[in-house]
């Protein structure tokens, strides 16, 4: 017996949605040896935003239970190409490095949700209730606080120095949760 849980968080939004195909072309899962490329930036900036960039992120997750005791969680760090966009004449490297260093801090946000549900008491029956609520706090509160820090201290990428302590941090905490660098994990709760 196997239940299926399928959930999508976007930009401290809780969405829930399944894993099609086109869904898939649209986003770009998180990589070490992939850089984002301004031509990943896909959407069209609002007419009335004062932002040079927004990088649209995403961390979706799949879990299933099976009646053996094995808890099988899919979750990934993502870039979603039609939601991110640049003003064209605002592009240069600095911002996209700061927009590169957006994501960077998902996959470890993610990383750190890996840590926790493989720390937290599963069991079948609380499987689906207690990863929700671990990556709700997550997302909500972990991740929208260091996003919210980095745009701040690093004032959007204009305070080089600043920017370049962030992209020193976030490379050693990477590190630092390499153990949960793994996308699919496999818990026996028996």
């Amino acid at each position: 017996m196997k239940i299926r849980l399928v959930s999508l968080f976007f930009l401290f939004t809780i969405v829930v949605n399944g894993q099609d195909s086109e869904s898939a072309k649209d986003r770009i899962c998180w990589s070490k040896n992939y850089t984002l490329e301004w031509l990943d930036f896909q959407g069209t900036p609002p007419e009335t935003e004062s932002s040079a960039a927004l990088s649209s992120l995403a961390i979706p997750y799949e879990v299933e239970t099976y009646s053996d005791g094995r808890i099988v969680i899919n979750i990934n760090s993502c870039f979603v190409k039609s939601k991110s966009w640049v003003v064209p004449k605002y592009k240069n490297n600095l911002l996209l490095q700061h927009e590169q260093l957006h994501f960077d801090i998902a996959e470890l946000i993610r990383r750190k949700m890996v840590k926790a549900i493989t720390d937290a008491d599963l069991t079948l029956e609380n499987a689906e209730i207690v990863i929700n609520s671990i990556l709700r706090k997550f997302w909500s509160e972990d991740y929208k606080r260091m996003q919210e820090q980095y745009d701040r201290e690093s004032n959007f990428s204009r305070f080089i120095r600043k920017q370049i302590e962030w992209n020193k941090t976030i490379a050693e905490e990477l590190e630092l949760y390499k153990a949960y660098k793994y996308t699919e994990i496999t818990l026996n709760v028996n």
